[in-house]
């Protein structure tokens, strides 16, 4: 089951895609409590509808149903730090409400089984600072040059 969004370029989701800014791309696979994806899923679903209007550079906001019903395979695609990182999880919000109260309580505790993310080291450097939780991720920088030439969505 796949839950989320993933955009495509058009004429409504044109200033999304044409940041100029590096990508920040965001894999991880989470374990969920047993029992619970479906609760936590479905809150998903409705915390990533009110993403996609909210944050223009949020490009894919997704979870996959992996290895069985208690675990997520969990994508996350933005074009820009502040339109799309930070948008997507706006500081207060409802959004910040629903994913906080409904979705997060569902993930096992500790760190996510797998995690990685693609991204300047400013603007990975900025997302830890913004939630310490980010940290969990392995980072990988595009300068670094060892994941090859930085995506161009534009």
């Amino acid at each position: 089951e796949t839950r989320g969004f993933l955009k495509s370029p058009g004429a409504e989701t044109a200033a999304g895609f044409a940041t100029g800014s590096p990508p920040m791309i965001w894999i991880s696979k989470r374990k969920i409590k047993p029992g619970m994806l479906p609760f936590g899923g479905t809150h998903f679903q409705y915390g990533t509808d009110m993403m996609y209007p909210a944050a223009p550079a949020a490009l894919g906001i997704a979870e996959i149903t992996a290895d069985g019903p208690d675990a997520t395979w969990s994508l996350r695609v933005f074009n820009d730090y502040n339109m799309g990182f930070k948008a997507h999880f706006p500081v207060p919000s409802c959004i910040l409400c629903r994913m906080a109260f409904n979705v997060i309580p569902t993930w096992e505790p500790g760190k996510f089984a797998v995690g990685y993310n693609f991204s300047s080291k400013e603007y990975i450097e900025a997302a830890v600072a913004s939630n310490p939780g980010n940290a969990s991720y392995t980072p990988y920088f595009y300068a670094a040059g060892l994941i090859g030439p930085e995506p161009d969505f534009g």
